[in-house]
């Protein structure tokens, strides 16, 4: 899950993490069967992790025996963990002896890549190792690995210009999309897709869309477009309906159109 710092993608691989702990179908699953995640937070404090996770239980309003289900499929692990510094010491043991005498994820959620090795991010030789690896562990745990990292500077601002990046926006080397199984692209909604919902600059700052840009397995997802609402979290929303509201206020007229500096032209 590959998106530029600050967009959401904590958020929203926590979000659908619970989801998929209370067996709902999410963007990461189709099914709606109960799993166990963990999220390896390598990046936030306890004290933040903790907080999203009250927002989000708040936000999707669980009854008691919802969050039961959450305290039992759900594990946070907040600790730096480091896999390897260079090549000749990469090792499995740091993530895999989180489980020793305990149940097996069926999704390991790493937040971010970079917390995780002190390798170079551009040595496609490094990388491809680094990927292999988390596939070894994956297979050791019995599990799906999903990575959360960085967008390049590059592809931030062409998709901010409207230019399809694709599955190169990963930061570093493209081995590290190369060598996953799948890669979600996650951005905020360009200016020329608000241009043509009729947003605001001011509006547009509260969507972003989820591309499944790569998909080895399966087929590939449709696009998502989604709001941040309460909490930071982001929800799904039918893009066709919001032109329709954005055309029509509530006394039926068409509201005033704004620039980019947020003046309003009359």
């Amino acid at each position: 899950l590959v998106s530029a710092g600050g967009t959401g993608k904590s958020m929203l691989a926590i979000t659908k993490g619970i989801q998929m702990a209370l067996g709902k179908s999410s963007y990461l699953t189709q099914k709606s069967i109960e799993r166990r995640v963990c999220y390896l937070s390598l990046e936030d404090k306890i004290k933040g992790v903790r907080n999203r996770l009250r927002k989000i239980t708040r936000h999707l309003k669980l009854t008691m025996e919802e969050k039961v289900k959450v305290t039992k499929n759900f594990r946070v692990v907040n600790k730096k963990l480091i896999v390897g510094t260079k090549l000749d010491n990469l090792t499995p043991d740091p993530i895999l002896d989180l489980f020793v005498g305990r149940q097996t994820p069926d999704l390991l959620i790493v937040d971010t890549a970079r917390r995780l090795n002190h390798l170079n991010e551009n040595d496609s030789s490094e990388m491809s190792a680094f990927i292999s690896l988390l596939e070894e562990i994956g297979e050791e745990l019995g599990c799906v690995v999903l990575l959360l990292h960085h967008t390049s500077k590059s592809s931030t601002g062409a998709k901010a210009r409207g230019e399809d990046v694709g599955s190169e926006a990963a930061r570093g080397s493209g081995a590290i999309v190369d060598n996953g199984r799948g890669t979600w692209y996650l951005s905020k909604l360009s200016r020329k897709e608000a241009d043509e919902f009729e947003l605001s600059e001011d509006d547009r700052q509260s969507y972003v869309t989820l591309d499944h840009t790569k998909c080895n397995a399966e087929k590939s997802q449709d696009r998502k477009i989604l709001k941040r609402v309460e909490y930071g979290i982001l929800e799904e929303v039918d893009i066709s309906e919001l032109k329709k509201e954005e055309k029509t206020n509530s006394l039926g007229m068409a509201p005033a159109k704004k620039k980019r500096g947020g003046n309003i032209k009359r």
